[in-house]
C-alpha cells in the first residue's frame, strides 16, 4: 500500500515536470481534450469490467457451460466412417438432406436409401458421360492411326466444315492412344 502511494506521488510529479507552461489560449483547448480522453477512458474500462463480469458469469453458470457443444471421440470417428467413400460433392449432397446438423442426424442421412439412390444415379451418370465410345462406332476414325493416303481418301468429297470436323475427331482420338500407350 505504501509503495503504492510513493508511485502515485512519483508520477504525479513527473507528469507536473513534463507539462510545459503554454499561453493561456492553448490551455481550454488542452484540457478539454484531457477531460474528452478521461471520460473515453473511464468509459471504455467501465465497459471491460462489466464484460469481464458477464464472462465470469456465464461460466459459473451450469445452463451456459452445457450449451457449449463438444463433439465425443467417437461422434467424429462413427461420423467419419459413415462418410467415408463419399467425396466432396456427395458429402455437401447429404448434408443438405440433413434434417439437423448433429453427427447422429448426418450418419443417418448417409444411411437413407433415397440418399444412396440419389449418390448412386449421380455416379452412374457421370461415368456414362466419361465413358469411351465402342470400338465399332460410326466414327470414320475407328481405327484411328491410319496413313496419310487413307485420312486423305476418307476426306474426299466431304464439304469443308464436315473435314474440320473429322480431323478434330481424328486429332482426339490419336492423342487419346497416345497418352493410353504412354507416348
Amino acid at each position: 500500500m505504501e509503495n503504492e502511494n510513493i508511485e502515485m506521488e512519483t508520477l504525479q510529479t513527473e507528469s507536473e515536470m513534463e507539462t510545459p507552461q503554454t499561453p493561456e489560449a492553448e490551455q481550454p483547448e488542452k484540457s478539454k481534450e484531457l477531460q474528452s480522453a478521461i471520460a473515453q477512458k473511464e468509459h471504455f474500462k467501465k465497459k471491460f469490467e462489466d464484460s469481464q463480469k458477464t464472462i465470469e458469469e456465464l461460466r459459473r453458470d451450469p445452463k451456459f457451460s452445457n450449451q457449449v457443444s463438444s463433439m465425443d471421440t467417437m461422434q467424429a470417428v462413427r461420423l467419419s466412417k459413415a462418410l467415408q467413400g463419399f467425396s466432396e460433392e456427395e458429402t455437401d449432397f447429404i448434408l443438405r438432406n440433413t434434417p439437423g446438423k448433429t453427427p447422429e442426424e448426418i450418419i443417418k442421412a448417409s444411411q437413407d436409401e433415397w440418399v444412396k439412390d440419389a449418390i448412386q444415379a449421380r455416379r452412374a451418370k457421370a461415368a456414362a458421360q466419361n465413358k469411351v465410345p465402342s470400338p465399332g462406332s460410326s466414327s470414320p476414325f475407328a481405327n484411328t492411326v491410319k496413313s496419310p493416303q487413307d485420312v486423305n481418301a476418307m476426306l474426299e468429297g466431304k464439304s469443308k466444315e464436315e473435314q474440320s470436323r473429322l480431323m478434330q475427331d481424328y486429332e482426339a482420338k490419336v492423342i487419346k492412344e497416345m497418352k493410353a500407350k504412354g507416348i
